[in-house]
C-alpha cells in the first residue's frame, strides 16, 4: 500500500484527544495514520504493535503470548494512558492504530486476546474499524511480507473469521456507549487510500 501524497492546502487541525483506528493485521491502518499525520503536524502518531516492542523489549510474538492476558493489559493500559496524557498536556493529539482482539492459534486451538480497556474511554474522541475483503488482506500481506520479510497468516478463512470477531467487538463496544455514537466502520475497498482515507477523517472529524 503506498503513502498518500502530502496535501498542498491547509486543513483543519485536529483537536485535542485520541484517534483510534482499528482491524485486522495488514489492512492499511499504519498506512492511513502515517499519511493522515503527514499533513497535521499537531497529531502524533502512535502504532501499537511498535510500543508493544519496546514494552515489552522486543520479545518475540511467540514469546508474548505466553505472558499472563492481564499481565499484558495491565501494562499496556499504563503505556498507552501516560502516553495520551503527555501528548494532550502539549495540546496535541494521539492518532493510534491499533487492534481490539488478537487471535492466538496453537496446538489447533483459537483464543481471542481483548486487549481493549475501559480506561481508554475518557481519552478517545472516536474510533474507526478498518474493514476489507479477506482476498484483498491476503495479498496485502504477501506483498507486505516481500518488501519486509514479515510473515502473517495468509489464510483467507482465518481472516475473514478474525475480522468478523473484531467487527463484533466494535460494535458491543459502540452498543453499550463506550465509544463516541459516531464512530463507525469503514470498507478499504480496493486498496483505494484516499477514499478510504476520507472517510476515516470524517468519522474522526464527527462530519
Amino acid at each position: 500500500m503506498s503513502i498518500a501524497k502530502k496535501s498542498t492546502e491547509p486543513t483543519e487541525p485536529y483537536q485535542p484527544g485520541v484517534y483510534m483506528l482499528t482491524g485486522v493485521n495488514g489492512i492499511g491502518k499504519s498506512t492511513i495514520i502515517d499519511a493522515i499525520s503527514s499533513v497535521h503536524p499537531e497529531i502524533v502518531p502512535l502504532h501499537a504493535s511498535q510500543e508493544l516492542s519496546k514494552l515489552f523489549h522486543g520479545i518475540s510474538r511467540e514469546e508474548m503470548e505466553l505472558l499472563a492476558p492481564e499481565e499484558k493489559l495491565g501494562r499496556m493500559v499504563i503505556r498507552f494512558t501516560s502516553i495520551f496524557e503527555r501528548v494532550l498536556d502539549a495540546n496535541k493529539a494521539v492518532m493510534l492504530d491499533t487492534h481490539l482482539l488478537v487471535p492466538i492459534r496453537k496446538d489447533n486451538t483459537l483464543v481471542y486476546e481483548d486487549i481493549w480497556s475501559d480506561e481508554y474511554s475518557p481519552y478517545v474522541n472516536s474510533m474507526a474499524m478498518l474493514t476489507a475483503i479477506p482476498e484483498s488482506i491476503r495479498t496485502w500481506r504477501l506483498n507486505d511480507e516481500k518488501v519486509t520479510g514479515r510473515k502473517r497468516n495468509t489464510s483467507t478463512n482465518d481472516i475473514a473469521l478474525d475480522q468478523s470477531v473484531n467487527q463484533a467487538r466494535f460494535n458491543d463496544l459502540r452498543a453499550s456507549g463506550v465509544l463516541a455514537t459516531h464512530s463507525g466502520i469503514v470498507e478499504n475497498t480496493n486498496n483505494q487510500l484516499a477514499g478510504t482515507q476520507s472517510a476515516i477523517e470524517g468519522i474522526f472529524r464527527n462530519i
